[in-house]
């Protein structure tokens, strides 16, 4: 997590007095709904982003590109090996929303001034960004990658 840029977003989609509003704590089923819209830029190639070995040399762009979703709403040009970090991150972050929802522990804490549309946004910086994997990255190269027509 970093920080500085979760501050930075909430000063954006809130206002500079952001912290004058009360907490309030996200459960990890709430987490999940937050971050459950990213699935739709992983749903097309998913096999072929899964197949390629996670390679932390890509760690800086994921955050980049993460950072620049968040901040702009567009993921830029990312590389298929960035784009493998990045479903790494948010498969890991939805199992720890998940086992944070069974044990009954809230996961994290927002303003309760941020719009629900806007928590996609604080879940990524707060979760994603500068990730450090709680959990062994699995090896799926087995899986045969998908053979995909370009849109015409």
């Amino acid at each position: 997590m970093d920080r500085e840029l979760l501050f930075q977003f909430y000063d954006r989609v809130i206002g500079p007095n952001w912290q004058t509003s009360d907490p309030i704590k996200l459960s990890g089923w709430e987490v999940v709904e937050a971050l459950w819209p990213l699935n739709k830029y992983f749903k097309r190639y998913y096999r072929n982003f899964c197949t390629l070995p996670y390679d932390p040399a890509f760690e800086t762009q994921a955050d980049a590109a993460q950072k620049r979703f968040v901040f702009s709403g567009n993921w830029g040009v990312v590389s298929i090996e960035t784009w493998r970090v990045i479903l790494e991150r948010h498969q890991q972050s939805l199992n720890v929303a998940l086992l944070n929802e069974a044990a009954g522990y809230p996961l994290m804490s927002v303003p309760d001034r941020l719009r629900s549309e806007a928590r996609t946004g604080a879940a990524i910086l707060f979760l994603l960004q500068q990730m450090t994997l709680p959990f062994e990255v699995a090896d799926r190269s087995s899986f045969e990658p998908d053979v995909v027509v370009p849109d015409r």
